[in-house]
């Protein structure tokens, strides 16, 4: 072998290793991006199921909040009605102070069991006598 011939398989010896050093190195770096950006995503994702879980928790309370006080009242003018189941006068006021009492009622209805309104809030007395299964 001459001289030529062996200088010319070291430096296709040589060209082959940094072919493959540039080839290792490049895999490399694009592997590590791979995995830095599965990473993130997974942060990204998990961080948004925690904020979405927290704000569901917090809407879930305020909803709790506001049915347990509707109950309330609703509950402390149902008392007060079935004392006094046929004054007529006293289910109309009622019916008028828990609508005016908070904003959480728009308008009262009271019905008996068949579903006939006995009395309603100001916001809807057309409705008074009507069977509420039909409207």
């Amino acid at each position: 072998m001459s001289k030529t011939q062996l200088r010319y398989k070291l430096l296709n010896l040589h060209s082959l290793i940094v072919l493959l050093a540039l080839l290792v190195a490049s895999v490399t770096a694009v592997n590590g991006f791979y995995a830095t950006h599965n990473v993130q995503r997974e942060q990204l994702i998990q961080e948004t199921l925690n904020s979405n879980h927290a704000y569901a928790k917090k809407l879930a309370t305020s909803t709790d909040n506001f049915i347990h006080s509707a109950y309330q009242q609703l509950e402390y003018s149902a008392h007060l009605i079935e004392k006094n189941f046929n004054d007529h006068a006293l289910m109309l006021r009622e019916a008028e102070r828990v609508q005016q009492q908070t904003e959480n009622f728009n308008s009262v209805a009271i019905v008996n069991h068949e579903a006939v309104v006995l009395a309603t809030s100001s916001s809807v007395t057309s409705t008074i006598g009507k069977n509420g299964n039909n409207q």
